[in-house]
């Protein structure tokens, strides 16, 4: 009767490291994807009308922070509606990010307002989604690139044999162009549905985000190098 080989401890501590990613990945990616739809589905519905601009400022809030507010009226149905909800996510700003925000509009000018059909009251000037379910997201993506990469980086059987190069440079691959296409999903959402100018925190985390992306593929390439020369002192 044969014995099937024994794991090394590379495939064990690989298995686990897999189960971690995966799981971790798809929660966090979950709970991403689930914020995401909800901010939307907040908006979801809103229609474009033509308004003016009545009044504008900015309002003090809490603890240093300010409220920025561009006042505007509408016609709708025969009535005059007036409101001044600039942003569609109500979100406290610093005093100088709060006067930037309203610097565009000036009283006089004509906007495009959307309100709620079903509840003309709710309006909004510039749509304001939250960065935070899309970091989530690219959070969930990279785990989960990560975790197919491990799943193949001691080759199919994980045994003592070490894998040859061109096994974990295909795992590293595969790792890459997951990270980059999932990101690359999840980026141009947000920047599809969020007009500029963006928060800082998207200058932070798109860089590191391509820059970790990169990583995979600088693996793949350096055993790719080692494949090449197992091969050519093959042929030797």
């Amino acid at each position: 009767m044969s014995l099937s080989p024994a794991e090394s401890p590379g495939a064990l501590i690989q298995r686990r490291l897999l189960l971690v990613c995966v799981l971790m990945g798809v929660i966090v990616l979950f709970i991403g994807t689930q914020r995401l739809l909800l901010q939307m589905s907040q908006v979801d519905g809103f229609r474009p009308i033509a308004a003016e601009v009545v009044d504008r400022g900015v309002r003090a809030s809490e603890q240093g922070r300010f409220l920025p507010f561009v006042a505007y009226r509408f016609s709708l149905g025969g009535e005059v509606l007036r409101t001044d909800q600039l942003f569609s996510r109500r979100e406290s700003l610093s005093k100088d990010a709060a006067e930037a925000a309203i610097a565009p509009y000036a009283i006089g000018d004509a906007v495009t307002a959307y309100y709620n059909p079903t509840a003309p009251e709710q309006t909004f000037l510039r749509l304001n989604l939250a960065f935070g379910p899309y970091v989530f997201s690219l959070m969930g993506v990279a785990m989960l690139a990560t975790g197919l990469a491990l799943s193949r980086w001691q080759g199919r059987h994980a045994v003592w044999v070490e894998p040859a190069p061109r096994t974990r440079a295909i795992a590293a691959l595969a790792c890459m162009v997951v990270w980059q296409l999932g990101g690359a999903v999840v980026w141009g959402h947000y920047l599809y549905h969020q007009p500029p100018p963006y928060p800082w925190t998207v200058w932070l985390v798109l860089p590191l985000y391509l820059l970790g992306g990169l990583v995979p593929l600088i693996v793949a390439l350096h055993y790719a190098r080692l494949q090449r020369a197992r091969n050519q002192a093959a042929r030797a």
